[in-house]
């Protein structure tokens, strides 16, 4: 290939079944790697596609330039003050340069900069045949795989996620040579396991996808062999009056356990829904990947059938429906023998035995939690004018059904089975729902609490476990977080902020470090302030993500504003501020007094002396001050912010002429102070919704 012409290339690992968990992370870091390398090399193309299915990884280039493109290489050398001797002769270092790069001063120029002239020498380096740039390429694009954990076979040194067993390396027909985890490239492609060609022989690279279906009975392409799957689930539930949840992981993990996707509907015996559908949908969905079928677009009400994805096709499917019948009755079965146990004892029976499951170590039982949990929540229910009979009884079921056969069988359902049990118990509706709420919210995005005890116990819980975590010094390090203690501080400022709690947090976790007593080893004033900080670093990710600028968030994160929902407002108000064009003008004299104000050798204090003015602009600006104080201090009161910041605009141009017209150090000490007395007024004003200073425009 020495003249430039267009190819196809393809490049396939065929392993053992590969997690399906990761495949999409699997084929995604190996394609990303592989343009990259691409890139790098400046090989061309048209058009690129990703396969992933259980047990092969490849990727198919269409349109490959059989030449990588030209590259223009720049080279710069030493100062032209360092290239010359005192005669005129060129210096060592020019010499050494030179000799280097093999190349003559006569071929070399001068770069003019900013900062001196340079030697120079700038060439096009030919672009090299696409065919030698291939294997090296496809090696850092395996090299570029994420492997979470590794496996060895057999008596090789190689680490990779499964055993390899082909490599091909197909350009146009050509076999390129290369080796990867001891396989060396081929045309072998493997088939389905069970349907269709078992292995074949690749005649040519545009022949991948098309061979793979109709010979191996492979859908290679990921998100063809998911449509095909939610398709036909679709098509299943409107055939029998039904709907399927398909918003979750579950679709993506069963498209990459299957390569050739038969999907099918079963059923199961109507006794079973006499179980909250939480446990009957963990079964399905989380043992067995199987999706349940609801009644309704809601999914509030299960119906007795639920839809599988095999990974064969033969032509009487009933055997297959019926194994699968049989492998769910028994774990249904169970489920219904739980609940009934269950159902014979109250919630409040099981209290004592949370004694004996260990929260920590050093911090106590889930009984000790409990009783901290609820000394909390009437703490916070006065705050928050709830109702204390509630509080203090959903404190004291919140964790009873961990003692349950039912969460003891299926984790997941800790919390709602508690809800159910506390329901059949004829506990109050809001305490019932609490114990389920007081998981919310569980992920980035979920849904908070409804009700004000669920709010204020799940705000308890979530402090209780970050107290006392960090209080025996085991912050999250890196990406360990075994208590899930960021995501516990996420969800304590969503509900305050989104309920609109006016609560000061750091006088909440000093409550909660006197509930702990002597347990906790980090002295109190540290504890408190480490746990600040942590939460802080949760916030600018949260409003990061709500579209919120760095700035804005600095602006009052200079403030320390320990109060979550105040701290909204604030940041509210600043967004909405900072379009104002006097915001620009207020942002600009704000940092002019911050310079003046941090150099100040006076004792700063913002008593000011009407008799020392010299000029008509200092006094204008104090008239400004007074009058702005009479109107911004109740806006301050009632926490509306914008409006305040509004207020603050209308002395822009006082504020303009007076830094335009007044020499603030003046030769008059008197004078001098005075007016570093007025500008420490002006500040305090302006600082009382954010550090307008930190805006960038």
């Amino acid at each position: 290939m020495t003249e430039l012409s267009k190819h196809s290339f393809l490049v396939e690992l065929g392993t053992e079944e590969l997690p399906p968990t990761d495949l999409k992370d699997i084929s995604a870091g190996f394609t990303n790697a592989l343009i990259l390398a691409l890139h790098k090399a400046n090989v061309a193309y048209e058009d690129l596609q990703a396969f992933a299915t259980p047990r092969r990884i490849a990727v198919y280039i269409k349109g490959l330039n059989s030449i990588a493109d030209s590259q223009l290489i720049e080279k710069k050398g030493p100062a032209k003050s360092a290239c010359f001797n005192e005669d005129g002769s060129l210096s060592k270092a020019a010499q050494g340069w030179l000799k280097a790069n093999n190349v003559d001063f006569s071929d070399v120029t001068f770069l003019e900069t900013d900062k001196g002239s340079w030697l120079y020498y700038t060439f096009e380096q030919p672009g090299k045949n696409t065919e030698e740039l291939l294997p090296i390429a496809v090696q850092e694009a395996i090299a570029g795989i994420p492997i979470s954990k590794g496996m060895r076979w057999g008596s090789n040194d190689f680490v990779f996620i499964r055993p390899v067993h082909t490599f091909t390396m197909l350009l146009d027909d050509k076999v390129l040579e290369g080796e990867a985890f001891g396989v060396k490239s081929d045309r072998k492609i493997y088939g389905h396991r069970f349907l269709g060609t078992k292995e074949f022989n690749l005649d040519h690279a545009d022949e991948y996808e098309t061979r793979l279906l109709n010979e191996g009975m492979v859908i290679a392409s990921f998100d063809k062999r998911r449509e095909v799957i939610v398709s036909k689930i679709k098509e299943l539930a409107n055939n029998n009056s039904g709907f399927v949840n398909l918003d979750n992981d579950l679709v993506d993990e069963v498209t990459s356990l299957v390569e050739y996707p038969n999907v099918l509907m079963a059923n199961f015996e109507e006794e079973f829904l006499k179980v909250p559908k939480e446990a009957l949908i963990h079964t399905m969905e989380g043992d067995q990947r199987y999706f349940p079928l609801f009644a309704d677009n809601k999914f509030s009400k299960l119906l007795p059938h639920f839809i599988f994805v095999s990974n064969v096709n033969p032509a009487n499917p009933s055997l297959i429906i019926e194994g699968n019948e049989k492998v769910i009755r028994p774990r249904l079965s169970d489920a219904k023998f739980f609940y009934e146990q269950d159902l014979k004892k109250p919630l409040e029976d099981l209290l004592p035995r949370l004694k004996i499951a260990v929260f920590q170590n050093q911090l106590g039982s889930v009984y000790d939690k409990v009783e901290r949990i609820e000394k909390l929540a009437l703490v916070l229910s006065k705050e928050l004018n709830g109702n204390d009979t509630f509080v203090a009884r959903a404190a004291k079921l919140s964790k009873c059904d961990l003692m349950t056969n039912m969460v003891f069988e299926f984790t997941d359902t800790q919390g709602i089975m508690g809800m159910y049990y506390a329901q059949a118990a004829g506990e109050e509706s809001e305490v019932a729902t609490a114990l389920y709420e007081q998981y919310l919210p569980r992920f980035s995005g979920d849904k908070l609490p409804s009700t004000l005890t669920g709010s204020i116990i799940s705000l308890a819980d979530k402090l209780d476990t970050l107290v006392g975590i960090f209080g025996i010094n085991q912050p999250p390090k890196g990406a360990k977080d075994p208590f899930a203690l960021r995501r516990a501080a996420i969800a304590i400022l969503r509900i305050l902020t989104e309920n609109e709690f006016n609560l000061n947090l750091a006088k909440l976790i000093d409550v909660a470090i006197e509930i702990y007593g002597t347990k906790l080893s980090v002295p109190a004033e540290e504890l408190r302030q480490s746990i600040l900080t942590f939460v802080n670093g949760r916030v600018r990710a949260l409003y990061e993500e709500q579209g919120y600028t760095v700035d804005e968030i600095q602006a009052v994160q200079n403030l320390s504003i320990n109060n979550p929902y105040d701290f909204y407002l604030r940041l509210k108000a600043v967004h909405e501020f900072k379009t104002n064009p006097a915001c620009e003008d207020l942002a600009a004299a704000n940092k002019r007094i911050n310079n003046f104000l941090t150099k100040s050798e006076f004792e700063l204090e913002a008593k000011v002396n009407e008799a020392l003015f010299e000029t008509n602009e200092e006094n204008y600006l104090y008239q400004d001050l007074l009058v702005l104080e009479e109107r911004c201090l109740p806006l301050y009161e009632k926490q509306e912010y914008f409006k305040l910041l509004s207020e603050l605009a209308s002395i822009r141009e006082d504020v303009n002429a007076f830094f335009d017209n007044v020499v603030v150090n003046a030769d008059d000490v008197k004078v001098k102070e005075n007016r570093y007395a007025l500008l420490t007024k002006l500040q305090l004003l302006f600082s009382l919704v954010a550090d307008i200073s930190a805006l960038n425009y």
